[in-house]
């Protein structure tokens, strides 16, 4: 007897340049939390700011309206778990 199982990506299953299911979940995650921060901070203006994650290196990119916004939003991917480092391509503007 043969039973049909979907296919299922398991943490484990790596692609060809080594990133597995489980980072892209991880990725995922790290997103929304600093995205849900920088939405609920009334400092920041959260939809102006854009989130990338790499392995647990955050990039922020956008504009902020002045200097003590971006530091906010550093701060917020700072404080936020499964980040190693953040580096911001953030430009002041409105």
């Amino acid at each position: 007897m043969v039973v049909n199982r979907p296919a299922v990506a398991a943490p484990y299953n790596v692609d060809r340049n080594g990133y597995t299911f489980a980072n892209s979940l991880q990725e995922a995650k790290v997103i929304i939390a600093i995205k849900s921060g920088l939405l609920l901070e009334s400092s920041t203006t959260g939809v102006d700011i854009d989130v990338h994650v790499e392995q647990r290196t955050v990039t922020h990119y956008g504009k902020v309206k002045s200097y003590r916004e971006q530091d906010l939003a550093m701060a917020i991917a700072k404080n936020t778990d499964d980040v190693n480092d953040v580096t911001s391509e953030l430009s002041e503007g409105s």
